[in-house]
């Protein structure tokens, strides 16, 4: 009895401790969503940190750079666990993974994945690993061997199924997009599908976007590309869009579509006019191709649940920089202002917040009314 008592009277202040340390947020009254389909920046940059949900629980991935360029140069990565008791670091390794393609992280059937594009030293093949909550270490969970012996590169989760796409390792640079599932794999996309290589970009609910080179505009760096539309689930190209036509953009070279998001109907880029530096907002209906010019800005962070776009951005003629966030949904054309706080990254990961950090790493939380602007972590 006494050293059950004993224990009590530790556990009490450790867990007061935790819990003032972190910011107390209540989880039960949101649902987690599966947004990583609407680009593959949904849950944070491969580069940066990241944010994900699973039913009692955010993960939130960090990065410590050692810039000693002198001495052996590393990076920390950090994982933590939020709940409605507090936080706690779960995971912490020093990598030296090359941080712009390796560290790919995603949200499946509840387990957090990494492909660190470990190689099986018997047979070859990437692996795709998890996060084993027990042991807090990552551990081999998919070895992805597709059976036409290509090469995995990158993949993504759209509705937990596992999509990859891969390469031949000894030809010219062809890519294949495959569905995994449970040791089954399903070729839906290919050279041979489209008669030459392909890059997918995008992915929504239902749909692939991507480029075929040929689309390429030559003029100078711009990014006037013919982006086609392949259904998921029919794995045909069902429509093709060029975003300056639509637009009637000028194509003398001197802009490009960038920071674009796809939803299965609509498509939002921030176009780059070169000669001012200025950008404009537009938003296309795939449905009759009409284009929106939405807000001229300095640049934004955008990110889209469903058909909804959540963007930060400071006006074109505003007198600072501060990105300040706003919501834009298909029934409007004005965005509307919910916080005026100076916005970094945006994380959808539930299905009644909208998440995002400042310029100190510090997450926040808000209603996209506007509303319980909250303290995260």
């Amino acid at each position: 009895m006494k050293k059950e008592y004993k224990l009590t009277v530790l556990l009490i202040p450790f867990a007061i401790l935790l819990s003032a340390c972190a910011g107390r947020i209540n989880l039960s009254d949101s649902e987690p969503i599966d947004n990583a389909y609407g680009n593959e920046f949904a849950n944070g940059s491969e580069v940066e940190e990241g944010l994900w949900r699973t039913k009692d629980a955010l993960y939130v991935r960090r990065f410590l750079r050692n810039w000693d360029w002198q001495s052996s140069s590393y990076t920390t990565q950090s994982i933590y666990k939020l709940t409605d008791v507090g936080q706690e670091q779960i995971y912490s390794e020093k990598t030296e993974h090359n941080l712009s393609t390796d560290l790919q992280m995603r949200m499946y059937h509840g387990e957090l994945l990494d492909y660190y594009l470990h190689t099986d030293t018997e047979s070859g093949h990437p692996e795709i690993w998890r996060l084993n909550m027990d042991s807090r270490q990552f551990e081999k969970y998919i070895e992805l061997a597709p059976p036409n012996g290509s090469i995995p590169y990158r993949f993504f989760v759209l509705e937990d199924k596992l999509y990859f796409i891969s390469s031949p390792e000894k030809e010219e640079v062809e890519d294949y997009v495959y569905l995994y599932d449970d040791g089954t794999y399903t070729l839906l996309a290919s050279n041979e599908t489209f008669g030459n290589m392909f890059l997918p970009l995008y992915f929504s609910k239902h749909n692939m976007y991507y480029v075929l080179p040929e689309s390429f505009d030559q003029i100078a760096d711009s990014r006037f590309y013919t982006y086609y539309i392949f259904d998921l689930e029919a794995t045909k190209t069902v429509r093709e869009i060029r975003l300056d036509k639509v637009a009637e953009l000028d194509q003398s070279g001197k802009g490009s579509c960038n920071d674009i998001r796809f939803t299965d109907h609509y498509v939002y880029f921030n176009y780059h006019f070169t000669d001012d530096d200025t950008y404009t907002l537009y938003r296309t209906d795939l449905s009759d191709m009409k284009t929106t010019k939405i807000v001229d800005n300095r640049g934004c962070r955008m990110n889209s649940c469903g058909d909804t776009l959540y963007l930060a951005f400071a006006p074109k003629d505003a007198s600072d920089t501060v990105r300040t966030l706003h919501v834009l949904t298909p029934e409007n054309d004005t965005p509307q202002k919910i916080c005026t706080m100076d916005i970094n990254n945006l994380y959808l990961v539930d299905d009644k917040w909208v998440y995002f950090t400042d310029f100190s790493n510090t997450i926040y939380r808000i209603l996209p009314t506007g509303e319980n602007l909250q303290k995260v972590m």
